[in-house]
């Protein structure tokens, strides 16, 4: 019987798609190689057929001496496992798996537990072939995708008979992931949905206007706002509940309670321009010479020297985002100034003013942030210096406006998300009706959708 269920795996491997596994990517009405948020925010791969393949093979040892060192960590049968992979997720996840005694969190090398990509890295090689018979086939933007995730269209093949098998092999109540677009994720979830594990998204960060269809069979959303734009994405038969923001949940007693600005933090993403930024903090620095600033970049940019020496030149603290959280960093400012980024919610939830600043000068508000009154635009440092000269005097709250991203906000729930996201994974996995004392339906959305009471 294994034989043949292994057969079966290799079999249904070969007939997987691809592309909308590396939907991300692949899928031209998402343009990202083209044009859109990813490409001026977060940056691509590196381009090019050779590289990628490079780049398979070194991920490839290094999941081999991540194995060899880690080969005894074991989780017994029968849990909850939790999958991410960047920094961001785990941070959204941990405090709800911190809340189950059999869950673990898995994917991530900075995940206590292990994950067994080599023999994700290891099963593909065999499927070089088909993966080359793809390129050859594919036209127009499919095509010019391989020349980005050449090695993530190879690894789906390997991953997704991995991940069948460990499931099979650990038998997890549920599977919960913090993201749906990257391939990794999105292969799990296919390989949890035909071993019948039910699976789970836990909304990880913002959602832009731009998204896909929801692949899990539940969704744990942060609030209207995310619910708003994944119906947009297209109707699916996934149950929907809006439960605010787990990671956030620590530091409802930690809310801003000043009533001038005394300190500004000045965060940027990955591909934000230095000269910009320098003309902002230049102008800041000019204008109020003893007001501390704290510049913060995006945890995923590699330009820390050249940040750290801009923060230098104008006696500006740095904060290293890939060792401070985002939330411990908001309680030491009053006032965040950034582009598209989450961090202007997570400071608006923490009563920390937010300053949407057009760093890329595109306009893109690509979360909704200005059109949903969250936040004021600048585009030019003299505007900033001039908002900066009144909030000096007296600071708004802005904490209320954040409801309708994060749904608990103002509830009896507010820092309870972390709480209520547990409880929903183990009663819905359980088979429980769902708790109309706490949760009541929305209705006229053409989803299976919740709200709290």
């Amino acid at each position: 019987m294994k034989i043949k269920y292994y057969l079966s795996l290799f079999r249904e491997a070969s007939k997987l798609d691809i592309f909308d596994l590396a939907y991300e990517f692949s899928s031209e009405s998402l343009n990202t190689l083209s044009s859109g948020y990813w490409m001026k925010v977060n940056g691509l791969p590196r381009k090019g057929a050779t590289v990628r393949i490079g780049i398979y093979f070194r991920h490839f040892y290094k999941s081999l001496i991540e194995y060899w060192h880690r080969r005894r960590t074991t989780m017994l049968p029968g849990g909850f496992v939790f999958f991410a992979l960047s920094k961001n997720e785990i941070d959204s996840l941990k405090p709800v798996s911190a809340r189950m005694p059999t869950a673990y969190l898995t994917g991530s090398n900075e995940a206590p537990f292990p994950f067994p990509f080599v023999w994700a890295y290891t099963l593909s090689c065999a499927y070089l072939p088909l993966v080359v018979n793809h390129f050859l086939k594919a036209k127009g933007y499919k095509k010019k995708s391989f020349g980005y995730i050449f090695d993530h269209y190879w690894l789906s093949y390997g991953l997704y008979i991995t991940a069948r098998m460990w499931f099979q092999r650990q038998r997890p109540r549920a599977v919960v992931l913090a993201n749906h677009l990257y391939t990794y994720h999105r292969v799990l979830y296919k390989a949890a949905r035909d071993e019948h594990i039910p699976a789970f998204y836990l909304q990880h960060a913002s959602i832009p206007a731009i998204i896909s269809p929801l692949q899990s069979d539940y969704a744990l959303l942060e609030g209207r706002v995310a619910l708003s734009r994944l119906a947009h994405a297209g109707m699916t038969p996934v149950r929907i509940f809006l439960i605010g923001m787990p990671k956030f949940d620590a530091y409802l007693r930690h809310i801003n309670v000043q009533a001038r600005v005394h300190s500004i933090g000045v965060c940027t993403n990955d591909l934000g321009p230095l000269l910009r930024t320098e003309q902002l903090l230049a102008q800041i620095r000019q204008e109020f010479t003893i007001l501390p600033l704290i510049l913060r970049p995006h945890n995923a940019d590699l330009r820390v020297s050249e940040w750290q020496d801009l923060a230098g030149k104008y006696g500006v603290e740095f904060s290293d985002s890939r060792l401070e959280l985002s939330f411990d960093f908001l309680r030491r400012v009053d006032s965040v100034i950034a582009g598209d980024s989450g961090i202007l919610l997570e400071a608006a939830l923490m009563d920390v003013l937010p300053l949407y600043y057009d760093f890329t000068e595109r306009k893109l508000d690509w979360y909704g942030f200005q059109h949903y009154g969250l936040v004021e635009y600048f585009s030019e440092p003299q505007q900033v210096c001039r908002c900066i000269e009144e909030l000096s005097r007296n600071k708004p709250s802005v904490r209320a406006k954040a409801k309708l991203y994060c749904a608990t906000v103002g509830t009896r729930h507010d820092g309870h998300s972390g709480e209520l996201a547990a409880t929903l994974i183990q009663s819905l996995v359980s088979g429980a009706p769902v708790d109309r004392s706490i949760w009541k339906r929305i209705p006229d959305i053409g989803l299976e959708a919740y709200e709290l009471v």
